[in-house]
């Protein structure tokens, strides 16, 4: 392979002849912030279904377990492009990826604008989960490569961008069919982002994967059983979040009489303070570690899940609570990555597993929340924020120690961030 390493426990170092790079500052770089731009595209896609679920209900003439199918499609489809990308990262084409999945997410949007049957919606939610995972895929994936040592910044702003298209996606979908009557001006902003993009990701070579040698953990565990546990979490995690950003302007239209204008406002209050967290975790990266923002974030979100849980109705304090289990959530996503990054060091099919896996679990627990719409009412999404979230933070326990997380240990070193690998 043309490189040798010799290790010591856990630690390894590279050979003299190829020695380890200089740590760089987390700068925000030219291509870094195209980086951002196209991963807002992801924040867009994603984040269509939840606020424009009262529309595509109506249109297709279905109810609340029946319209709840295009969650499952979205996030089947996710799954499959999760698994799909990993392969085209470690084999160096990622910048074409990337605007491949961005062009195909602009045509799944337009899938679902055109859709009057819940079939139709099935499929253009399926295609926006596959190239809205094959985007994050190659975003998260390409920003750690480009990154290795200090990916907690760089990677929380990605997901500030991501944010970000998530936050505009509600007040877009509202104008769309306040306009049009429907979701054709969804599409601009995605058009706008892809011609923004488009020409530097053809022209510059995409990184490659750093070539990493590591079976254990600084704990120990086996590497496969401690990826395992990380995949659990992000489950967990992306279970949550979904199912609250999904569901939260059903439940505050159904809560409130059938108020769309509160339901959009109390979403926009989700998603402005789902960016304000992630802007925050840019800040606080650079001065705790990972492992130490997402336990902390973790631990806040069963804490708003309690309050949410004890907030009855749309009164003053679930504006509250919304806005504090979305600051929570925010970090965890990115500050994970980065955790489970620093212990194992992350291969494109690494990347690839965790964002499947999350899929999986954006799948289950909205189908589950629909169903329990329809035979329990809206006050069953609160003690199910609450259920999933306790679940999350006691997975997360389980999965530090697996880590060694507070132990002394290095991650495997990487021997070159821009060789393709042999």
């Amino acid at each position: 392979m043309g490189w040798v390493t010799a290790r010591v426990g856990w630690s390894a170092v590279p050979a003299a002849s190829e020695p380890a790079p200089a740590p760089r500052a987390a700068t925000i770089d030219r291509r870094m912030l195209t980086y951002l731009a196209g991963f807002t595209v992801v924040g867009v896609s994603l984040s269509v279904g939840g606020p424009a679920l009262s529309y595509l209900r109506a249109r297709a003439h279905t109810d609340h377990a029946g319209i709840a199918t295009v969650f499952v499609a979205q996030s089947l489809g996710y799954i499959v492009g999760a698994l799909a990308g990993g392969r085209l990262l470690d084999g160096g084409r990622g910048h074409r990826a990337w605007l491949a999945a961005m062009a195909g997410s602009l045509s799944a949007l337009a899938i679902v604008a055109a859709s009057r049957s819940l079939w139709a919606m099935g499929v253009g939610f399926t295609l926006v989960g596959v190239f809205g995972a094959l985007a994050d895929v190659c975003g998260n994936t390409l920003t750690v490569w480009r990154s290795t040592g200090y990916a907690g910044r760089r990677l929380n702003a990605l997901h500030l961008a991501f944010a970000i298209g998530a936050v505009t996606s509600p007040v877009v979908v509202d104008r769309s069919l306040a306009w049009t009557g429907g979701l054709w001006l969804v599409l601009v902003p995605v058009a706008l982002v892809i011609a923004l993009v488009g020409p530097s990701f053809l022209r510059t070579p995409a990184p490659a994967r750093p070539r990493i040698d590591a079976t254990a953990t600084p704990g120990g565990q086996p590497r496969r059983w401690a990826l395992g546990l990380v995949c659990g979490y992000f489950f967990l995690y992306v279970a949550l979040e979904v199912t609250f950003a999904g569901w939260i302007h059903s439940y505050v239209e159904d809560v409130s009489g059938g108020s769309t204008a509160t339901a959009t406002a109390v979403t926009m209050v989700f998603w402005i303070g789902f960016t304000v967290g992630r802007l925050g975790a840019i800040w606080l990266a650079g001065r705790v570690t990972a492992g130490v923002l997402v336990g902390a974030a973790t631990v806040a979100s069963v804490v708003a899940s309690a309050l949410f849980v004890a907030v009855d109705g749309t009164g003053p304090m679930l504006w509250v609570v919304t806005a504090l289990f979305a600051v929570s959530v925010a970090p965890q996503y990115a500050s994970m990555v980065a955790h489970a990054e620093s212990r194992l060091g992350l291969r494109g099919r690494d990347t690839s597993l965790i964002i499947a896996t999350s899929g999986l679990g954006g799948l289950v627990m909205p189908w589950v929340v629909g169903i329990l719409f329809d035979r329990i009412g809206p006050y069953s999404l609160p003690r199910v924020v609450l259920a999933v979230s306790v679940a999350a933070g006691l997975v997360l326990a389980v999965t530090n120690r697996a880590l060694g997380a507070g132990r002394a240990g290095q991650r495997p070193p990487l021997t070159s961030s821009t060789a393709p690998v042999t």
